[in-house]
């Protein structure tokens, strides 16, 4: 029965996964999206989904003709108590083998991006006309 009950919670814990998903947005929409490296990657709205830990960041820069190039950072720093709970449950019930040691290692995992992050592009400036 311990048996069953330890392999369900680490079953779960595991469920909730290492990976975030976000939503970078911006207004006006359809701005080229472009990771720290200078790759394309897609147009907004763009899903992002990463696996970093807690804390990490993503950068990325927006694109649009006739407005202002926009940098946007996506962190994972919203907490999410059901992962965090999950994985420490697996630990606590395992703890007696080297997996349920390494389950408590899940908790670096267990924060989210923010559901979606807004850039509002600003139009390029006109030049000032000459006298």
């Amino acid at each position: 029965m311990h048996r069953f009950v330890a392999v369900s919670v680490s079953l779960s814990a595991l469920a909730t996964g290492c990976a975030s998903s976000t939503v970078i947005r911006s207004t006006p929409s359809g701005a080229i999206v472009r990771d720290i490296r200078g790759q394309k990657v897609g147009k907004t709205p763009y899903s992002f989904t990463g696996t970093g830990t807690i804390n990490s960041m993503e950068t990325f820069t927006l694109e649009k003709p006739g407005y202002e190039e926009a940098t946007v950072t996506v962190k994972r720093d919203q907490v999410n108590g059901l992962a965090i709970a999950g994985w420490a449950a697996g630990g606590l019930l395992t703890s007696w083998t080297v997996v349920g040691l390494g389950l408590f290692a899940g908790i670096l995992w267990s924060a989210d991006y923010a559901p979606f992050y807004s850039v509002e592009l600003d139009p390029v400036a006109a030049p000032a006309a000459s006298r």
